[in-house]
């Protein structure tokens, strides 16, 4: 029982003991300096005599360097690296002792014995005059000087580039409080000037001038009236006054000017056919806003991740498992601990233990990726008190973004170590996001059409939004980037997904013509070869670039209800086959059920994105392992991109409405929308496939043996053609409801009737 009680850590107790030694120390030998017969034989003959040979004056500055040390240890300064921090004091003490010693003698020409105590005594006088029998006196104070540096650097565990940075803000600070004061100054001043002025004008002026020269004549008066007059006639012709129905009709002309500036859309019949000539001018970063997060120190962070790695090894040692934390990664929503396990410790106990360890740790919930792929360790991603939010700006900043050259490359968000991470949607080539309601899902779609927005032109990626709800992508109507306006309709949505499925096959053919492979290929021999190549090719073919085209659907579990099949086969098509083509598809639900997110969906969409869901079998269906039930929400995603063996931890990027409504009214300002006819006026039942040429490309293979063998008997029935033909029913079944579409047969009567055959060959 008594093993079974967590221990409180006994490294904890051992610091602030001898945290507290250090500290009485310093305090007595601090005493000892001043009053050496107060502190006995210890500190009169020690301190005294001893000490003060050893290290000179450095007797009164080794009191402060150990009670700085007790005083560290006693509110944990010396947890991490430990080691160097104490190298960093001793070397720090040697070069100081060493710096007084080259004061008190300056040139050493000989080594004489006994040295002065009144410098460093014998350590500095060793240290200062090997120095400068090696590098000179200049050289000796540099090397001192460069010691006491790296000794404060190693102390204080800090970096030039930090200090440089923090002396750099300190620098501006200090410059703008002078500009704030000298503005302050001037705004004081300002007052008196602006009050001297009025006392030009002329009803003032008479004041003024009786007070100064008594009553002018009447001679003067006039002179000053006429110059007053004339100044106010020179201010009416450089500012003449406008009447207010000169103002209502510059303001209606104003109105009229800017319905002009953004013109209706223009309809084409075709995506080839669309104006490639508009100019259009890519929005910059600076639209988007940076949201700064609240700081908190380093130190306190440090000490809470010690305190935490501590209940952790505590924890899994009070449960008979011997685990070492190895490794610490701090995110933005998560910290993940690396957990090494000791020999013959099975992964499966500590996955177990998941809510103990949360039990112990007071988490809100925590997940144990086990094991971490590449590595001999097992993760426990645990919470932060704290969530850091990722902006938009921020990732847009960095040099993968800020390279033009991928159009279809996407922001994701922050790894579970910090670092950016970015997604490419013409590699994936499809994206699956999923997420219960407020767990970051449709903040993850409008960051990616913002990405894409920041870096492509229309001419290069066109978008096809498919919205049911009709709220989340609304926002985007009128921007020339989209080949018909958000389609909100679910009855439409299978259509529109049909004429996708028809601009891909038409790509592929003229892929075929050229001899491309992919998009990229195709718009590289468009370019390259010209109205040359095109005419040799073919006289009517005219080949033109192409731009991207990405089909976002952001409910699919609306359109799966309304018309399943149809939806369920076009994005299955498209999946299949539009990668070459340029077409890509995001679909987004908020319901990932085994009835929304099908097989046929799942096998064709490798890229998936899980954000907080509510059940592990919701998890299962949609990244196909657990873990995205223990999601934090507000943008903490499981991403996992194709290929990849296990989900990765991101902390999710945010945009905000006001972000996306200023790069939306740029868009829209610097371009003229262009849809394309077929998709704008697009019914329900439009573009259905022919019913015939499916069925003859999925015909039973005893098709015509059985139409034969009913047309020459004149019987047509299920049993019949079971019998004669020896198959099953089901099959025997297909084949006579084939025949009955066909017309070759009639509908069925009941009472046991066989149908009429109507048709002979």
């Amino acid at each position: 029982m008594i093993d079974n009680v967590p221990r409180q850590k006994i490294s904890d107790v051992r610091y602030d003991i001898i945290g507290i030694v250090f500290l009485c120390l310093g305090i007595f030998l601090f005493i000892s300096n001043i009053y050496p017969d107060a502190t006995g034989i210890i500190g009169g003959t020690i301190v005294s005599a001893l000490l003060h040979s050893i290290i000179g004056k450095g007797v009164f500055i080794l009191p402060i360097y150990i009670s700085l040390v007790g005083i560290f240890m006693l509110f944990g300064y010396v947890y991490i690296h430990f080691g160097l921090r104490l190298i960093g004091v001793i070397v720090g003490f040697f070069s100081i002792i060493s710096l007084l010693e080259l004061f008190k003698s300056g040139i050493i020409s000989r080594f004489t014995w006994p040295p002065s105590f009144n410098g460093g005594g014998i350590i500095g006088y060793l240290i200062s005059y090997l120095l400068q029998l090696i590098v000179g006196i200049k050289g000796a104070y540099i090397v001192i000087i460069a010691s006491v540096l790296c000794s404060l650097l190693l102390i204080f565990n800090i970096k030039v580039k930090d200090i440089l940075i923090v002396s750099l803000i300190l620098s501006k600070k200090i410059l703008l409080i002078i500009k704030k004061i000298i503005i302050i100054l001037f705004k004081k001043q300002a007052p008196v000037i602006a009050k001297e002025k009025p006392q030009k004008k002329f009803e003032k002026h008479f004041a003024v001038e009786a007070f100064v020269k008594g009553e002018p004549s009447i001679e003067e008066t006039e002179k000053i009236i006429d110059k007053e007059k004339q100044k106010e006639d020179i201010r009416k012709k450089l500012f003449p006054e406008v009447n207010p129905v000169e103002k209502d009709k510059k303001e209606s002309l104003k109105k009229e000017e800017k319905k002009q500036e953004s013109p209706p859309p223009i309809l084409s019949k075709s995506l080839d056919t669309i104006d490639d000539s508009i100019s259009y001018q890519i929005p910059s970063i600076n639209l988007l806003n940076d949201y700064k997060t609240a700081s908190f120190k380093k130190q306190n962070i440090q000490e809470e991740i010690i305190k935490t790695t501590q209940k952790l090894e505590d924890t899994l040692a009070s449960f008979k498992i011997e685990a070492k934390v190895v490794s610490i990664s701090q995110g933005p929503a998560v910290t993940r601990y690396e957990v090494q396990p000791g020999a013959g410790i099975k992964v499966s106990k500590i996955v177990n233990l998941s809510d103990d360890l949360a039990l112990s740790l007071a988490a809100t919930g925590i997940r144990i990726e086990a094991p971490i792929p590449g590595k001999s360790v097992v993760g426990i991603e645990v919470p932060n008190k704290t969530v850091e939010m990722v902006n938009m700006l921020s990732l847009a900043k960095t040099d993968k973004f800020a390279d033009l050259s991928d159009k279809l490359l996407v922001a994701v968000g922050l790894d579970i170590e910090g670092a950016p991470l970015f997604m490419n949607l013409a590699e994936m080539p499809h994206l699956l996001v999923a997420g219960a309601t407020g767990s970051g899902k449709s903040v993850c779609v409008n960051s990616l059409i913002i990405s894409i927005l920041l870096r492509a032109a229309p001419t290069e990626v066109r978008f096809l939004m498919i919205d049911p709800k009709q709220v989340e992508l609304s926002n985007y109507n009128g921007i020339p980037h989209l080949l018909a306006p958000v389609v909100t309709d679910p009855s439409k949505a299978a259509a529109t997904l049909k004429w996708a499925v028809l601009e891909m096959n038409k790509r592929y053919e003229e892929f075929a013509k050229i001899g491309a492979r992919n998009l990229e290929a195709f718009n590289i021999k468009v370019e390259e070869m010209g109205k040359e190549y095109t005419e040799e090719v073919d006289k009517i073919f005219i080949p033109q670039k192409k731009p991207y085209i990405v089909v976002i659907i952001d409910e699919l579990a609306d359109l799966m209800m309304v018309a399943s099949s149809d939806v369920e086969t076009m994005i299955a098509r498209l999946a299949q086959m539009a990668r070459a083509t340029g077409i890509h598809l995001v679909v987004a639900t908020q319901r990932p059920s085994v009835d929304v997110i099908t097989g046929l969906i799942k096998a064709n969409i490798p890229s998936r994105i899980s954000f907080a869901v509510s059940s592990q079998i919701d998890s299962r269906t949609i990244l196909d392992v657990m873990g995205a039930e223990k999601l934090l929400g507000k943008g903490d995603m499981l991403y996992k991109p194709v290929g990849a063996m296990k989900p990765k931890r991101v902390q999710g990027v945010y945009i905000s409405d006001k972000e996306i409504n200023k790069i939306v009214s740029h868009a829209k300002l610097n371009g003229v929308p262009q849809y394309v006819d077929e998709v704008v006026n697009i019914k329900a039942d439009d573009f259905e496939m022919d019913t015939s040429s499916k069925e003859e490309d999925g015909q039973d293979e005893l098709f015509n043996e059985a139409k034969q063998l009913i047309q020459s008997t004149g019987v047509a029935s299920t049993s019949f053609l079971q019998r004669k033909m020896k198959i099953g029913y089901n099959r025997a079944a297909r084949i006579i409801d084939e025949l009955e579409k066909r017309g070759i047969i009639s509908t069925y009567e009941g009472d046991a009737k066989s149908r009429q055959v109507l048709k002979f060959d």
